[in-house]
């Protein structure tokens, strides 16, 4: 979702978290499709039919990625690059993958693209994922620090994303809303990966609890997009539900099903079920044969299987049991109007 894994920054601006598996880009600033002032820009690129934002032509090529900008100075496209690659091998090897047989690039692509923007958001930041690629800021952005340990959070959280869609073989835009991988087990997944949200990793039935009584006991099972989320709450309301209440049960519910404590179940095992999706099966079906629990058992039982699963504690929070990642999930938006009307168009990788 979202926009991305991050360190917690405190702002004056609200700072909401998502991570729709894509996220969106949001501001203070009125968001402009114009180009950056340049006679060489160039139209195209496999970002284009979601985000027309033209690169400058210089883009760095790796092994598994190719990085474009608008205008990114060659150190930083060639660091995100890089980063991309230290965690792509990471990632393969944790999930199993064997990229020629497992790996389904969009059509005319071989590599997954970055888009590092650095002047297009002057006063905004964030991430997204889509088939084939991501968008993110460069670390030469005028108006983001260059922290590596939070650049490498994001861009874990949402290449997470992009393994899924590689693995799966297609766009979510042009597959059914009934048989897509359900919102809250890609987020979940993607944030067990990254490591966790701003809302506070769950580690104790206490603050399940404590959020329970805030914000009702809504099983995260339920959700199969981020638009229902949306219904349920005013456009002030939204935002805090994101980010204290959504995204951390999303990770607790996937955490409980690889956790040995819970259903004892793999990444890999994760990454087989979109193979499975792959090769024709619905998520339901491929969900109930990969962690052998159906979908509406899961849902239905959750709250009885956290009481059984989470220590009673004290209502605070810890460490990540899995060592699968570190991470966090923030989203500033200056104008939660905006933000709305943006995630409302976005197409998601989940």
């Amino acid at each position: 979702m979202r926009w991305a894994p991050s360190g917690i920054i405190r702002l004056t601006a609200l700072v909401v978290a998502m991570f729709l598996g894509a996220g969106l880009i949001v501001g203070c600033s009125k968001v402009s499709d114009q180009s950056p002032d340049s006679e060489n820009m160039v139209d195209s690129g496999s970002w284009y039919s979601r985000e027309q934002w033209p690169h400058d032509g210089n883009q760095v090529e790796t092994e598994h990625f190719v990085v474009y900008s608008d205008a990114a100075s060659p150190e930083a496209r060639h660091t995100v690059a890089e980063i991309g690659e230290e965690l792509l091998t990471e990632l393969v090897a944790q999930f199993g993958i064997v990229e020629d047989e497992m790996f389904r690039y969009p059509p005319g692509q071989d590599k997954i693209h970055i888009y590092a923007f650095k002047n297009r958001y002057p006063q905004a930041w964030g991430a997204r994922a889509y088939y084939g690629g991501l968008i993110i800021w460069s670390l030469d952005h005028q108006k983001r620090d260059t922290d590596l340990d939070n650049y490498v959070s994001v861009a874990k959280h949402e290449l997470v994303h992009v393994v899924e869609s590689l693995l799966k073989g297609r766009d979510v835009a042009k597959v059914a809303v009934a048989i897509r991988v359900n919102m809250w087990f890609s987020e979940g997944f993607a944030e067990a990966v990254a490591g966790g949200t701003s809302g506070g990793v769950i580690r104790d039935q206490a603050y399940l609890d404590r959020l329970t009584a805030t914000y009702g006991p809504l099983s995260p099972i339920a959700f199969r997009t981020d638009g229902q989320v949306m219904d349920l709450y005013s456009e002030e309301e939204l935002g805090s539900a994101y980010m204290e209440y959504h995204y951390p049960m999303y990770q607790l519910a996937v955490e409980y099903l690889m956790d040995a404590d819970g259903l004892g179940k793999s990444p890999q095992d994760v990454a087989r079920i979109f193979t499975d999706l792959a090769e024709g099966t619905n998520f339901s079906t491929a969900f109930e044969n990969r962690m052998g629990i159906s979908l509406t058992d899961y849902e239905e039982q959750f709250f009885d299987l956290m009481d059984g699963y989470l220590p009673e504690g004290e209502g605070g929070t810890t460490k990540p049991l899995m060592p699968i990642g570190v991470g966090l999930v923030v989203v500033m938006v200056c104008s939660l109007t905006a933000w709305r009307l943006l995630i409302r168009r976005r197409d998601s990788v989940a």
